[in-house]
């Protein structure tokens, strides 16, 4: 569960939605997402549906990652890693 600083509710589930281009040609099982270091949980990949040529990428980011801080984000789709995002 992630806390909002200063509310007093919580967040079960966080995603992140990454889009780009060329990852729907991998298979699936090779995207990965990591959050400080820590495995994100793919929902979906693939086509995003609304533009030619975007794909989309749904990641559960883990609870305990850490989200109070900068985080480093790396992307990785058929063994090749993108630029790591902060």
């Amino acid at each position: 569960m992630v806390q909002i600083s200063g509310s007093t509710q919580s967040i079960e589930n966080v995603y992140q939605v990454a889009n780009g281009t060329g990852f729907r040609a991998v298979a699936q099982n090779t995207i990965q997402v990591k959050f400080n270091g820590v495995p994100g949980v793919e929902q979906f990949s693939g086509a995003q549906g609304s533009f030619l040529g975007l794909d989309e990428a749904n990641v559960l980011i883990p609870q305990d990652v850490g989200l109070h801080w900068d985080v480093e984000v790396t992307f990785s789709a058929g063994g090749i890693t993108a630029n790591t995002v902060i």
